[in-house]
């Protein structure tokens, strides 16, 4: 089965090693990356699929890389370190190949085993989310717009066995501006504009119907991938980001399918909106909910109330991170209450150093919204079911219900003094709150 689908671009300078510092130029894409990476399910799949338009390219037919073994490393750009073995999948590739055949041309090349650049660069942009044990390799440079996407349909009307993920790598036009690698054309970033479209859309019509003279115009490199991507995915795509800062059109985008499982983990909006308001803001950029949320509009409904909420963060092994929230909405909306919580719960917990960008992965991040507050006595707590607030003398601290290791209403009681430099022993003045919790999966 197909676990996921997505386009990366394959630059080389977006690596670090290749880059040293110029990947910073490609900002954009940079956090689209990250998203994307976020997004994609855990674990990865066992094969993955890489469409790489500088693979060995034969004429009129899609290629398909049948070798046992495939190496590579970035060498050529000067960061030989940046290496890369992956087990073939023979029998795979002749999978595919009885898949497509004979409406789509197939031919299987079981001797070429170097991973070239656009196979290497999005490999070493999945970090860890990209450990496949196995996969093939293939080109389809050869086929027309048409065939390609035809041949994204049909993968994905014949699903491979086991679980796999669709790695479309391309960049799109070399000629958005004067300057551009390869020359300037206003055809460039039409066909950009285009594609990206039809990502967000899902229709592929308007990238089929271009006249191949406009296409080959607009110097594009990963047009195929991107229609067999559209042809798997029968649907829109989200788009994390576009953007030419070299004269170069980069975008990433991700299907995932949908899910008959119920069970199955879903990420809600609002740690969604959390994480991505510190990919941004821990960056030094603002981070506004129309642009974090392309979706908020049709969900006017999560965000127009007006509620206290906190955000916290924890490691891998469950330890605290940072945690901080609001008793009573300070901002005009929730969403805005989180962005502003979460990114309080990164930089301004004083039990915690500032979170540095580089730790977002490695963090699980959970939103509890707070219902209003409301008097109560001991016998009226419930640490399963209730938060509580304490004060007296002008102070005041919290502790959110069904923490691990809060059994009584009386541990509850005194770790929420204590965090106000209370003795739990005085007269205290109790309040009790329900928390709605959404965590990350």
């Amino acid at each position: 089965m197909w676990t996921w689908a997505c386009l990366l671009p394959h630059p080389p300078v977006l690596v670090p090693e290749v880059g040293r510092g110029r990947e910073e130029e490609a900002e954009e894409t940079l956090r689209g990356i990250q998203r994307l990476v976020h997004d994609l399910p855990i674990p990865a799949p066992e094969g993955v699929l890489i469409l790489s338009p500088h693979f060995r390219y034969v004429p009129g037919s899609l290629l398909l890389g049948g070798a046992p073994s495939f190496r590579g490393h970035l060498g050529a750009f000067g960061a030989p370190s940046v290496s890369r073995d992956l087990a073939g999948d023979p029998e795979q590739a002749r999978h595919f190949a009885r898949c497509l055949s004979p409406e789509i041309s197939c031919r299987i090349d079981t001797a070429t085993e170097t991973l070239d650049h656009a196979s290497l660069v999005p490999l070493a942009l999945l970090g860890r989310k990209g450990a496949f044990a196995r996969g093939v390799v293939a080109n389809p440079i050869g086929l027309d717009r048409k065939g390609a996407y035809e041949m994204g349909r049909r993968l994905r009307a014949n699903p491979p066995e086991g679980s796999w993920g669709f790695l479309a790598s391309g960049d799109l036009s070399h000629r958005l501006f004067p300057g551009a690698p390869a020359g300037y054309s206003p055809l460039g970033p039409a066909l950009d504009q285009k594609v990206v479209q039809a990502l967000r859309t899902g229709d592929p019509r308007p990238l089929l119907d271009m006249p191949d003279s406009e296409t080959e115009a607009a110097g594009e490199c990963g047009l195929r991938s991107v229609l067999a991507l559209l042809g798997l995915a029968q649907g829109p795509l989200e788009v994390f980001s576009y953007e030419g800062p070299f004269g170069v059109g980069y975008a990433t985008a991700l299907w995932l399918p949908p899910t008959s499982d119920p069970d199955a983990p879903t990420i809600h909006p609002y740690p969604l909106l959390a994480r991505r308001a510190l990919e941004e803001g821990l960056r030094g950029k603002a981070a506004d909910p129309e642009a974090l949320l392309p979706q908020r509009s049709a969900q006017a409904g999560l965000w127009d109330r007006r509620r206290a909420c906190f955000v916290s963060l924890h490691r891998r092994d469950g330890s605290l991170r940072g945690c901080i929230g609001t008793l009573e909405p300070l901002c005009p909306s929730l969403d805005q209450e989180i962005i502003r919580n979460a990114l309080a719960a990164a930089t301004q917990d004083p039990r915690f150093p500032p979170v540095r960008s580089e730790e977002l992965e490695d963090l699980h991040l959970s939103v509890d919204v707070l219902s209003t507050p409301e008097s109560t006595n001991r016998s009226g707590l419930d640490p399963r079911i209730y938060g509580v607030l304490v004060q007296a003398r002008g102070r005041r601290g919290v502790l959110l219900p069904d923490l691990e290791g809060v059994d009584t209403v009386e541990q509850q009681v005194e770790i929420a003094a204590r965090k106000a430099g209370l003795d739990p022993r005085e007269p205290l003045e109790l309040l009790r709150f329900r928390v709605e919790r959404y965590p990350e999966p």
